[in-house]
């Protein structure tokens, strides 16, 4: 299993994981970072051979039966990916998109064309980064939390490496903040050196959390993102079989029938 990473220096890297099987228990481990010279097949493929020969003697693609990736088309081209590379020296290689990501691209490309799910996306990025980048915002906002006796934290970020966990921990703080929030963003235009930037993003703000529309968009999207963060991470445990896998996809798709009829 691989995936591909930039560090600190916008340096292309790969990270190599391996899970195998002894005495029919599954292991899986961390092998190494590696640089990645040109981001290419070629380039992957090459950052991988190097990782795991260093790990293993002779050719270690002999026992190679599976290799689980994301969707690119770097990875999983079926003229020129590293899957099809690899599949040149194993033909009993079997190519695996990682399921937790096709989850995520799925959620994407079913929401893609409603326009106020790009909306609530915004909105919550916008919110993150206001009290992200401003720590007089932080504190203003726990005064706000001391005051109606709700447990001090900050709006958090939608994206991540997790996305749907994400969105449910943003849209979860979001309702815990909310009569905090909605404090806090009032008083700001009397707050004593708030920027006219900061008092234009909180007037956008307030609307935004007391529109009838977005408010019941974003409960139902909390309703949807909470039945589907639980598929997300049941598919990403290691202790999840291939069965345990398909009832947990059905029982994910009765909850949302569910949600058609509320």
């Amino acid at each position: 299993m691989c995936d591909g990473c930039q560090d600190t220096g916008v340096v292309e890297q790969e990270a190599v994981c391996v899970q195998y099987a002894v005495n029919a228990t599954i292991n899986t481990k961390f092998i190494a970072v590696q640089s990645v010279e040109r981001a290419d097949a070629a380039g992957v493929q090459e950052a991988i051979n190097k990782v795991m020969s260093s790990v293993t003697d002779g050719d270690w693609t002999n026992k190679l039966c599976g290799f689980g990736c994301d969707g690119a088309a770097v990875m999983l081209g079926k003229k020129n990916g590293v899957v099809a590379k690899f599949l040149e020296r194993q033909p009993c290689l079997v190519g695996v998109h990682c399921f937790a990501h096709r989850l995520e691209l799925s959620f994407k490309d079913a929401l893609k064309q409603v326009k106020i799910f790009g909306e609530a996306d915004r909105f919550l990025l916008n919110l993150y980064l206001f009290y992200h980048n401003s720590s007089l915002n932080r504190s203003m906002l726990k005064r706000s939390c001391q005051a109606y006796a709700t447990p001090a934290c900050v709006p958090t970020r939608v994206g991540g490496t997790r996305w749907l966990p994400h969105m449910k921990r943003a849209l979860d703080n979001l309702w815990k903040l909310y009569p905090a929030l909605v404090e806090h963003l009032q008083q700001l235009p009397h707050q004593k050196g708030a920027s006219n930037d900061a008092l234009g993003k909180s007037k956008n703000f307030l609307k935004n959390l007391t529109d009838p529309s977005m408010l019941y968009f974003l409960h139902f999207l909390t309703d949807v993102v909470s039945v589907l963060s639980v598929l997300s991470l049941g598919i990403q445990s290691n202790a999840t079989t291939l069965g345990d896998m398909f009832q947990k996809i059905q029982n994910t798709v009765a909850a949302l029938r569910k949600h058609t009829t509320r």
